[in-house]
């Protein structure tokens, strides 16, 4: 055997792996060419949110330390980067699916998303833009800007306006 893949063989690369946590940082690197049907797939489906498609959920299979983590943080990344919404659901051993579903989107919603803002305060931007609200009460929501008992009550009014999608 060579002196490079016993050098390789020795190396534990379980230390190297990202954890869940590391899928909400930006990745260092991308090599796009290491798995090119997975990537050309996945943008394929974000281009597609882009022009209004329905959400688009992806199952990510593989080994240990295969990249699956890495995978993730630069869909979350491109998906981010069209002004959409991520979120890792992972299902939670003696919970529900929907347990877990609505205790990962409520975290999702805090994670962090381009500019620095939280998920949930973009959403609450984009809600109150549609409301037609101006800036002074979309920042005030989003938590750029103070939050008063008025401007609360400004932004639910307009948030009773909306034609909401009802099921």
């Amino acid at each position: 055997m060579s002196v490079e893949l016993e050098a390789l063989e020795a190396l534990d690369i379980s230390e190297w792996a990202p954890t869940r946590d590391e899928i909400w940082a930006l990745p260092g690197y991308h090599v796009d060419s290491l798995h090119p049907e997975v990537t050309r797939r996945l943008t394929k489906s974000i281009d597609g949110l882009s022009r209004g498609r329905r959400p688009v959920t992806a199952v990510v299979l593989g080994e240990r330390g295969s990249g699956k983590t890495h995978l993730l943080s630069w869909v979350r990344e491109q998906v981010q980067a069209k002004n959409g919404y991520f979120f890792l659901l992972k299902p939670v051993a003696g919970t529900s699916a929907w347990e877990s579903a609505v205790g990962d989107t409520f975290s999702g919603l805090l994670r962090g998303s381009p500019g620095g803002l939280s998920q949930l305060s973009r959403l609450l931007a984009v809600i109150a833009d549609a409301a037609g609200l101006g800036s002074v009460i979309r920042d005030a929501i989003s938590g750029r800007g103070d939050l008063t008992r008025e401007r609360l009550e400004e932004f639910l009014a307009g948030l009773r306006s909306l034609e909401l999608l009802t099921l």
